[in-house]
């Protein structure tokens, strides 16, 4: 357990960034920008709004 709030810690502060590959479902494309996921690769071009709105 101490090693996901290592991570999450990590991530909060800048250290890395998180990436999402292959989401093809716009709804989980949303949630996981609102989650703050630095970037997300699809295989379907419109599939995942930009931006968080």
């Amino acid at each position: 357990m101490g090693q996901c709030h290592a991570l999450r810690d990590a991530v909060a502060h800048g250290s890395f960034g998180v990436n999402a590959w292959t989401v093809d479902n716009p709804l989980l494309g949303r949630a996981l920008l609102r989650l703050g996921v630095d970037g997300i690769v699809t295989d379907r071009s419109g599939a995942v709004p930009f931006g968080s709105g």
